[in-house]
């Protein structure tokens, strides 16, 4: 796990166009994930709190297709792709557990 922060409101955690990487924590703050539709326009697509996991929607991707901002001073957790895949070849029953809880 890697902890990032603090990260400034109105910063980039990531962009559309980016390499997927990570799955992600807010530990503290807030983050909002928008979808840019081309000029300036976009759809707000989440917001994001303490405790809340977010970055799922890639996972099938091999870059992202959200924006996502910090909306005031923001801690999160990233938790490598490639970390989770060796945990779960190594111990089956945490992904096994991990699947059921992003899945819940």
């Amino acid at each position: 796990m890697v902890f990032s922060g603090p990260i400034e409101a109105g910063e980039a955690i990531y962009r559309k166009g980016d390499t997927v990487k990570s799955l992600h924590i807010v530990r503290s703050g807030a983050v909002k994930v928008i979808k840019p539709l081309g000029g300036n326009s976009y759809d707000v697509e989440g917001f994001y709190f303490p405790g809340d996991l977010f970055g799922l929607c890639a996972l099938d991707e091999k870059v992202q297709e959200y924006d996502v901002f910090s909306l005031k001073e923001t801690v999160i957790c990233q938790l490598p792709l490639k970390y989770l895949e060796s945990i779960g070849s190594s111990f089956p029953r945490f992904q096994q557990l991990l699947v059921s809880e992003l899945t819940a």
